[in-house]
């Protein structure tokens, strides 16, 4: 009778597992959701899912994390930033350096002073280049510059010996013979401080610029003309695509011409002349129609050209004639506007093609040295070389060969009187490109054709000018830098300029190292064990030597004239600085941006993602930096204690300007924007009180 009364238990149910492939689609719709939600780059997608795999190897060091926006802050200033500034300090202080700085208007109109450093690292065998420190200036002087730079030095407590060089732009501010930055720095504080010139990227695009003077911005107009009428206009756009896709070429947005981006007018002439055709087409829609059928002739060449069939042509009828009834309803502005490319494309269209040809031809000698010494790897021993070669390059386009091969030192070079007739080449063979010899058969005699031969020879002569004066292929410290290039060893002449760079470099060696290196020096041009230097770089190629430890006095003195810059890499943290501070970010601190800077050229410098600079294999053994652990622990105090001198400062000026102070707050932008829309408590509590009755009825 008691079997029957045992209640049975019931079995336990068992939960179905969701399958992994449902688990990884759901995740993945999470970070794509998390993308959307927060309005992030699909680019950054692949590094999300990258960052999550790697903080999921720990995850009790994730759940204990806790970062707000504010905390986000001040722990890279002073926690992330902070530790990789200080590491940076050490090494300066052990080693030689040298600095590269500009100044650029940020987008919330700060005026920001960036510093790079440059160093030989032990550690990683090769010069690797770091940012020091982003700073503002109210007003851009050389005494405002100088100020500062002599308290980031004081703050960090560089010693001024180790500098060797500053690479600035060419300005008065920069480099001004009597009060510029450089000639205080030299005066006050580093009398050795190397003169390596201004940066020659810019002289070389101040050149170009210069070339291109003599034609009047013509067709610098056509290239901001044709880019302005496309940027709004989303059926524009399409119907160019659609021609581009039945002539064969491949379609881009027109490239916008900006004059002080490195070159930028052979950039965009090279992309003009790529989309010629398909310009053509597109605004023969805008010829009148009294003057249509006169340049038909025009479209049915390129119609045969690119062997269009009939089905083509009438796609491209149907386009002209859309664009035509679109130019019926234009303003008069929009009208000028085309009128101006239907010129430049059409009525003159051997001019255009005349001054964009002879551009191609031309601006690669400039473009292509730009581009050398905007390289990462250390390339001072290749600037005497390239600058030398690069003014002979030039003045071989317009000037006699054996005036050229007369001159056969860099003095000579430059006392070439490139504006003399004599020494000129005449207008049938100064360089004109390939294309421009066939267009000018054409127009042989006629007042186009002289009217280009006598603007190009003054281009010619214009621009020489400005590479003989800027370029300082003259300079005793660049021969001899130039000496230390592994390929030049074994020479006369390569031993007569290294025998020169201690006396040119005065801060690296002393007493008897000076007779060592002498010696060295000699041993060096014909030691034939030298490591092998075939595809390497030349810092790492030294530091090869250096382990040989044959030539201990030659590395010490060249090891710091490898971390000379020679291109404006400054440059390029301002562009990262531009999609820091944008409209959304406006109020981003200076220290903000210049942390940011910090961690980026860190890992650029390591050649690391941050995933990859912090990951650990076993995150419960592996050491973590403890000067790291300090100040990430120590972060908030220190941005409290910045904060509260921020704050005394602010006091001090008070008290200074004799203000007194209010007994109430000052009301902020966003309260007096809420204020005229705010009601009366009371009456606000009343309007309340009656909605809510209403909905309970």
């Amino acid at each position: 009778m008691f079997k029957n009364s045992v209640v049975k238990k019931p079995e336990p149910t068992t939960v179905p597992m969701t399958p992994l492939i449902d688990r990884v689609k759901n995740s993945e719709a999470m970070v794509l959701a998390f993308t959307a939600d927060h309005s992030l780059s699909f680019a950054l997608t692949p590094h999300l899912i990258d960052l999550v795999k790697a903080l999921s190897h720990d995850k009790k060091a994730v759940d204990e994390m806790s970062v707000d926006r504010t905390s986000a802050s001040y722990k890279l200033t002073y926690g992330v930033a902070k530790t990789v500034t200080e590491s940076l300090v050490s090494h300066l202080k052990d080693n030689y350096f040298s600095l590269n700085m500009d100044e650029a208007t940020s987008s919330n109109i700060n005026r920001v002073v960036t510093v790079l450093a440059s160093y030989f690292s032990p550690e990683e065998k090769q010069v690797v280049v770091h940012h020091l420190e982003s700073f503002s200036v109210t007003k851009v002087n050389s005494e405002s510059m100088y100020n500062g730079l002599v308290q980031l030095f004081d703050k960090h407590d560089l010693p001024w010996n180790n500098l060797m060089s500053i690479l600035m732009d060419s300005c008065a501010v920069m480099r001004g013979s009597k009060s510029g930055l450089e000639t205080r720095i030299r005066t006050n504080k580093a009398p050795h401080l190397l003169d390596i010139d201004g940066d020659s990227c810019h002289h070389a695009h101040n050149a170009c610029k210069t070339f291109c003077k003599p034609f009047k911005s013509f067709v610098e107009g056509l290239f901001s003309d044709v880019h302005n009428d496309f940027k709004w206009s989303t059926d524009q756009r399409e119907h160019l695509q659609d021609i581009c896709m039945m002539i064969g070429v491949k379609y881009t947005v027109p490239q916008r011409y900006v004059p002080h981006r490195w070159l930028s007018v052979y950039d965009v002439c090279l992309d003009t002349l790529r989309m010629w055709d398909a310009y053509t087409i597109f605004y023969h829609s805008f010829v009148p129609a009294s003057m249509q059928t006169a340049y038909m002739p025009l479209i049915k060449d390129l119609y045969r050209k690119y062997e269009l069939s009939d089905t083509n042509r009438s796609s491209i009828k149907q386009i002209q004639t859309h664009l035509q009834q679109k130019n019926k309803t234009m303003t008069s502005d929009g009208k000028a506007h085309k009128a101006r490319i239907v010129e430049k494309l059409c009525y003159v269209q051997k001019k255009t093609l005349l001054i964009l040809n002879l551009y191609a031809a031309v601006l690669p000698m400039l473009k292509k040295y730009v581009m050398l010494f905007q390289a990462k790897e250390p390339l001072m021993h290749k600037l005497h070389e390239q600058q030398t070669e690069l003014l002979k390059d030039f003045m071989s386009c317009f000037v006699k060969p054996e005036i050229i091969s007369d001159a056969k030192s860099s003095r000579k070079l430059k006392e070439i009187d490139v504006g003399n007739s004599k020494c000129q080449l005449d207008g049938d063979s100064i360089f004109l490109g390939a294309r421009n010899r066939k267009l000018l058969k054409e127009v042989k005699g006629d007042k186009l054709a002289v009217e280009f031969i006598s603007q190009t020879t003054e281009a010619y002569i214009a621009c020489a000018r400005i590479l003989q004066k800027k370029m300082p292929i003259n300079s005793a410290l660049l021969k001899s830098i130039a000496a230390i290039d592994p390929l030049c060893a074994g020479h006369n002449v390569t031993l007569k300029y290294m025998l020169k760079l201690p006396s040119c470099v005065t801060n690296v060696l002393a007493g008897d190292e000076v007779d060592r290196f002498d010696l060295e020096a000699r041993k060096f041009q014909s030691d034939d064990k030298l490591p092998d230097c075939e595809n390497k770089r030349i810092d790492s190629w030294w530091a090869e030597v250096e382990d040989g430890q044959k030539y201990p006095m030659m590395v010490k003195l060249i090891k710091p004239l490898l971390s000379c810059f020679h291109g404006p890499q400054v440059e390029s943290s301002f562009n990262v600085m531009g999609d820091i501070i944008d409209a959304k970010s406006s109020s981003t601190r200076i220290d903000t941006l210049s942390a940011i800077q910090t961690v980026k050229y860190e890992l650029r410098s390591k050649g690391k993602t941050a995933i990859q600079y912090y990951f650990h294999k076993d995150p419960l053994h592996d050491v973590v930096d403890p000067a790291l652990v300090k100040n990430l622990t120590r972060s908030y105090k220190a941005y409290e204690e910045n904060k509260q001198g921020e704050r005394e400062a602010v006091e001090t000026k008070r008290v200074e300007m004799g203000v007194e102070p209010r007994a109430e707050k000052l009301v902020t932008k966003r309260k007096q924007k809420n204020f005229p829309c705010r009601l009366p408590r009371r009456l606000d509590m009343t309007i309340k009180s009656r909605c809510h009755r209403q909905t309970n009825m």
